[in-house]
């Protein structure tokens, strides 16, 4: 898979998470720039996240273009050509080395296994991607049954532990992210957040 095919995956990927948050807002209320209602930040971020996703593929596909026409104009030049020097005769300590044991790996072996590898690794972007979509679009029935301190807390560590953190560390950024953006927005500038209804 070239680069420019796994860049336009994770730019449609990212797309697609922007519009699942943006879905998942439900009848939250947007509210207004002088009353922002609880939909307003997510609505924003989402948005953010489409546009950013967007500009990525945009600068994939051009890269990509480049790239083919490089190689093609690299294609099109006459080959320099060399006589290839040739390979010193074998020593006698060369001769009598004793051959590799079938124990040991050949290059070709070695060659074939990478391959798998780096294949391996769009699946795992893409696996953590589709998991970073449902955790988004969990958190608005979250919110409404836990609150916003409660879904988000949760969200923010499932989300730092997606990306590789450790639990701890992520409960920890979790907490913290939760708790700057709660003062920010919920008590510096009084933007409505959900409340919790689990134990109305």
């Amino acid at each position: 898979m070239s680069h420019t095919t796994r860049d336009l995956i994770g730019g449609a990927a990212f797309i697609a998470l922007g519009v699942a948050g943006l879905l998942g807002l439900g009848d939250l209320p947007f509210g207004s720039s002088h009353l922002p209602g609880p939909a307003m930040l997510p609505s924003v971020l989402s948005t953010l996240i489409i546009v950013l996703a967007a500009a990525h593929m945009v600068r994939a596909v051009r890269t990509g273009t480049r790239r083919s026409s490089g190689d093609a104009v690299t294609g099109a030049m006459p080959a320099l050509t060399a006589t290839a020097p040739t390979a010193p005769a074998p020593t006698v300590a060369e001769l009598t080395a004793p051959a590799p044991t079938a124990a040991e790996p050949t290059v070709a072996e070695l060659t074939a296994a990478e391959p798998t590898a780096a294949g391996a690794a769009p699946h795992a972007a893409l696996l953590r991607v589709a998991g970073a979509v449902a955790i988004i679009a969990a958190w608005v029935p979250a919110a409404r049954a836990l609150g916003y301190l409660g879904a988000t807390a949760l969200a923010m560590s499932a989300l730092y532990a997606l990306g590789g953190g450790r639990p701890a560390h992520a409960l920890l950024a979790g907490v913290a992210l939760t708790l700057i953006t709660w003062l920010l927005f919920g008590v510096l500038l009084g933007v409505p957040l959900p409340s919790a209804s689990l134990f109305d």
